[in-house]
């Protein structure tokens, strides 16, 4: 990182302050054995500058891992955001007013909203069939897990392969997708989401 990227960065308060939030979580201090330390300090106070080492700091510099900065909510909000933007076609053909009643209950009129403004001009129409056979619990928890397998995907475009294993072992993926969209369109969709969410999550992608 140069000297005036990293002004830039630190200029930007709110950014900055995800990517340290994020990067305590990433890389946590490690633990000495305290008891043998203190033997240690006790014979020589200086030696305990030997256990400290470099830490990595990631910037995020890829659009996709700027997702990293999610917490574990907004994470998971995001994967039912996108869930049911893969299905969003399928929702806006509902006319049945249980079946409406349903999905409302399971994704909230917010992301609802998301799904008839912008998703389904957004996504093409996909060889995919939502099953409306469940519970709201049930049918949250599948749009989730539809979610995540999708962000997984993007994955594959990380720089760092220690932010590509942590992401995928926050996504937990049930199962892979069995439908593909563009990186540039899954990312897209996510920062259509995160925003409408919370405006501020626009200053993070710019």
């Amino acid at each position: 990182m140069t000297r005036e990227e990293a002004l830039k960065l630190v200029g930007s308060t709110a950014l900055f302050e995800r990517m340290l939030t994020a990067n305590a979580a990433l890389c946590p201090p490690k633990s000495p054995d305290l008891p043998l330390m203190d033997v240690l300090r006790a014979q020589d106070p200086k030696l305990h500058l030997f256990n400290a080492s470099p830490r990595k700091f990631y910037v995020f510099d890829h659009q996709a891992e700027r997702l990293m900065l999610c917490t574990v909510d907004e994470l998971a909000r995001l994967c039912l955001y996108l869930g049911a933007a893969l299905y969003a076609h399928e929702i806006a053909a509902i006319v049945l007013k249980q079946e409406k009643k349903l999905i409302l209950a399971a994704l909230d009129p917010k992301i609802y909203r998301f799904v008839m403004d912008f998703a389904r001009f957004g996504v093409p129409k996909l060889n995919v069939q939502l099953d409306l056979n469940k519970q709201a619990d049930a049918l949250k928890v599948f749009l989730q897990d539809t979610g995540a397998a999708l962000l997984a995907t993007l994955a594959a475009d990380f720089t760092s392969p220690e932010l590509k294993e942590v992401f995928l072992q926050r996504l937990q993926v049930k199962a892979p997708l069995e439908v593909e969209l563009p990186p540039t369109k899954i990312i897209r969709l996510s920062i259509e989401a995160l925003v409408r969410e919370d405006p501020s999550w626009m200053q993070y992608f710019s």
